[in-house]
């Protein structure tokens, strides 16, 4: 069973307490059960819960494909294709929904206004995913909608300098891992299984959850440190090749399939 919360359209508190009974209720039925959680978050999550107790619970990440998500060839074609001036210092934000409440949205108007209070002007804000209403932004901005071309959302995110995202709920954010195959760091929240993907200081920088002014901190620190900011994309591809790309997850999924087949067979 893959535990996470992709997939599932969840309306109202109700219909989420009915999912997660009928879940307990199927479980209790099947004698030999493995969970998988993709994060390392959620699986202490699932160890602390009375749910499923007794049970044998694994980690193994969701994958991102290193072969979609890398650096562009040419990344100012990408800018001036866009119509981002030369010189500018790109932002990239980008999610389903982008003002999903649980995606932080709210929070990219405030720390762009920080940053425009700490005498930054040469920022210009790249955004994509559905945009539910409209904000007015202190810098230039460029909306590429909803993408569902993977290769020009890799292209988007290759093109910004660093990727804003203010995650309050999230298992494992997609948005990190892709812009960080990219070699595009994030500066993010300290959310759910967030930060073991943005690893702080290694692959990209992470505020406690809610800080505006560390978040608007730590753009101001990428945008006055190319040294740390090229860094930081280096050891992000390194870290989605080696820890989250499909040959790695998939040789996991494999071995555990392999162990619970000869933990199956013992028992017979």
């Amino acid at each position: 069973m893959q535990w996470g919360c992709n997939g599932v359209a969840f309306k109202g508190e109700f219909a989420i307490f009915l999912s997660i009974f009928t879940i307990f209720a199927v479980t209790l039925h099947i004698p030999s059960l493995t969970l998988v959680t993709p994060s390392l978050w959620l699986k202490r999550e699932v160890e602390r819960s009375c749910m499923f107790p007794g049970r044998k619970i694994v980690q193994i990440y969701n994958p991102v494909d290193t072969d979609l998500f890398r650096p562009a060839e040419d990344r100012n074609a990408i800018r001036a294709g866009l119509g981002i001036p030369p010189g500018a210092f790109v932002i990239a934000c980008g999610a389903t929904g982008l003002f999903n409440p649980v995606k932080g949205g709210h929070f990219i108007p405030l720390v762009l206004e920080e940053l425009y209070r700490r005498g930054h002007r040469n920022l210009h804000l790249l955004l994509f995913g559905n945009q539910e209403k409209s904000v007015d932004y202190p810098f230039p901005s460029t909306s590429a909608g909803f993408i569902t071309d993977m290769n020009k959302l890799a292209g988007l995110y290759s093109a910004a300098d660093i990727f804003l995202n203010p995650t309050l709920q999230d298992v494992l954010s997609n948005v990190a891992l892709e812009s960080m195959a990219c070699k595009t760091p994030s500066v993010t929240f300290r959310t759910g299984g967030v930060p073991e993907a943005v690893l702080d200081g290694r692959t990209g920088l992470v505020a406690p959850q809610g800080d505006l002014n560390q978040m608007a901190a730590h753009c101001e620190r990428l945008i006055q440190d190319g040294k740390l900011l090229q860094t930081l994309a280096e050891e992000g591809r390194r870290h989605a090749e080696q820890t989250f790309s499909y040959p790695v997850i998939a040789a996991r999924h494999a071995a555990l399939y392999e162990e619970t087949l000869r933990e199956y067979r013992y028992e017979e």
